[in-house]
C-alpha cells in the first residue's frame, strides 16, 4: 500500500510512504499559535517479512505548501516510547526540513524496517 497526498488543482499524488499496510490514523502536528496550520503528520506503516510477521514503523511527514515528504522513521519495537520520539521529531525538525533538499533519516534505533520505509 502506498500513501500519497494531493492538493486541489494538482494532477499527481506525492507518494510519501509505502508498506504492506498503512495505519488508520494520522496525527497532524504543527504550531498552535493562532489558527492551526499543520507542518507535519505522523502515520503508522506496517511491513511484513518472509515469516509473515508484521513490523510497525512510525513515519513522520513534512507538510509544505503543496508538497509533502518523509522526515524520519521510528521502529516501534526497537525504541521505547516511539510515539513520543515521533512527536518530538515532528515538532523539532519539521520547520527546518525542506522537501527535496533535506535528507530523511531514522530516529532512535535504526533497523532494517526503518531503512525500508526510508527508501
Amino acid at each position: 500500500m502506498r500513501l500519497g497526498l494531493r492538493w486541489p488543482k494538482q494532477a499527481d499524488y506525492q507518494f510519501v510512504a509505502e508498506g504492506w499496510s498503512i495505519g488508520q490514523k494520522l496525527e497532524w502536528r504543527g504550531p498552535s499559535k493562532g489558527a492551526f496550520r499543520p507542518d507535519s503528520a505522523i502515520i503508522r506503516v506496517i511491513l511484513d517479512d518472509e515469516d509473515a510477521r508484521k513490523h510497525q514503523v512510525l513515519a513522520v511527514l513534512r507538510i509544505e505548501n503543496r508538497k509533502a515528504c518523509l522526515i524520519t522513521a521510528i521502529d516501534m519495537t526497537a525504541n521505547k516510547q516511539p510515539y513520543e520520539l515521533a512527536q518530538q521529531a515532528a515538532d523539532e525538525k519539521a520547520a527546518s526540513f525542506v522537501c527535496g533538499k533535506s535528507e530523511a533519516a531514522a530516529t532512535g534505533e535504526p533497523t532494517p524496517w526503518t531503512k525500508q520505509v526510508l527508501e
